[in-house]
């Protein structure tokens, strides 16, 4: 803690007066922490030069000073400012801009551990690194390691180098936004970069996105690629049933001429069943197609309108087809020996399972017929 005597007090009122008076005043005043630091906040760091040198290679009382006028970097010993981890101290006390850097000694400019202990803190550092860094490919490699978003300064042909970026990117996912054109065109470099994260599909160039190969490598990596896929692709019925075979729940997002088409329609419900409500109405009406679609799983009978549901006939149809329809007819159906008896040996043991279910529908005598058919 420090202590104002009388003769201190005095001091620190003489500069305030006239700050160069701190030239002339006593050795125990220029080597006060305090006395000095009123020099800087009265904005008249060159000054501090006249501290003592102990002052001035007090590490404590140079970042204080540098807290007030960044400038004041210039008055510290020189042991200081070569000091590797002090300067990069003061980097991140002040930020890595031309106006900081310049300070920096040449010496700790080409040195390749500074460069990286300030790269923790600031992408920034490599833009004004010397050109003989910012052109070694193994140095870059280490920066990039410790900060991914430095990318952004490596020039020339090593910012399309896809080790380059795989680094950066592997270091920080975000720096990918920096990726020039000539890699975002690179089909083998984004298949990788996919493979990491799959929304890295939307910076693939427009040419990528435009592929067909490409965008259903994406696909099956990322379920969100449809957004970013070209609409000369979206408008493609090969291409969506490619997409639909990779997840028939694509269907939701497709035009609505794709949600009525037999064949996207059915390449989405073999996929997922689920995928059916999003069949148009039309479709989801189509009694022929109803029928190939039920041998395959009775359930997209949870989407079919309800007409279609209460047309006795047909459903008599369906349940000879698949069994397990029987949960969705009516009751006078279900009602139905010989409905419930063709059922039961239509689906095999599976039918226990639905009978329970539909339990409450199924009379004594139907259950008896049942367990003397099982």
């Amino acid at each position: 803690m420090s202590i104002f005597t009388s003769e201190k007090l005095a001091a620190i009122r003489a500069i305030n007066a006239d700050p160069t008076e701190f030239r002339g005043l006593d050795e125990t005043f220029r080597g006060d922490y305090d006395v000095a630091l009123e020099v800087v906040r009265l904005g008249h760091y060159p000054l501090v030069q006249y501290a003592t040198e102990t002052l001035l290679m007090n590490r404590e009382f140079i970042m204080a000073c540098v807290v007030q006028d960044y400038k004041s970097i210039t008055c510290a010993h020189e042991l200081l400012k070569n000091d590797k981890q002090f300067m990069s101290a003061y980097l991140k006390k002040k930020g890595v801009k031309q106006a900081t850097i310049k300070f920096i000694p040449e010496l700790l400019m080409h040195d390749r551990d500074f460069n990286l202990a300030v790269l923790k803190e600031s992408k920034e550092m490599l833009r004004y690194a010397p050109e003989e860094l910012k052109t070694d490919k193994k140095f870059l490699m280490n920066a990039l390691r410790i900060n991914g978003m430095a990318i952004e300064y490596v020039s020339g042909e090593l910012r399309s180098d896809p080790e380059i970026i795989l680094t950066a990117v592997g270091s920080q996912p975000s720096s990918i936004r920096h990726i020039p054109p000539a890699a975002r065109d690179n089909e083998h470099l984004m298949m990788r970069l996919i493979t990491l994260r799959g929304e890295f599909s939307q910076y693939a160039s427009d040419r990528l996105r435009a592929n067909s190969d490409f965008m259903v490598f994406a696909f099956r990596h990322y379920r969100g690629a449809y957004p970013f896929t070209a609409s000369s692709l979206r408008d493609d019925k090969t291409f969506n049933i490619a997409v639909l075979h990779i997840d028939g729940l694509y269907l939701e997002l497709l035009p609505f001429k794709f949600q009525d088409d037999i064949d996207c329609v059915s390449a989405a419900s073999r996929r997922n069943y689920l995928a059916f409500q999003y069949a148009s109405r039309e479709r989801r009406s189509d009694r022929a197609f109803i029928k190939q679609a039920v041998i395959r799983n009775a359930l997209i009978l949870d989407f079919v309108p309800r007409n279609i549901l209460d047309d006795d006939e047909f459903m008599l149809e369906l349940i000879r087809l698949n069994g397990l329809c029987y949960k969705y007819a009516s009751n006078m159906i279900r009602s139905n020996r010989e409905v419930v008896v063709a059922a039961m040996r239509q689906t095999g043991n599976s039918f226990t399972c639905l009978l329970t279910h539909s339990y409450a529908h199924t009379t004594n005598s139907l259950r008896g017929a049942y367990l003397l058919a099982n």
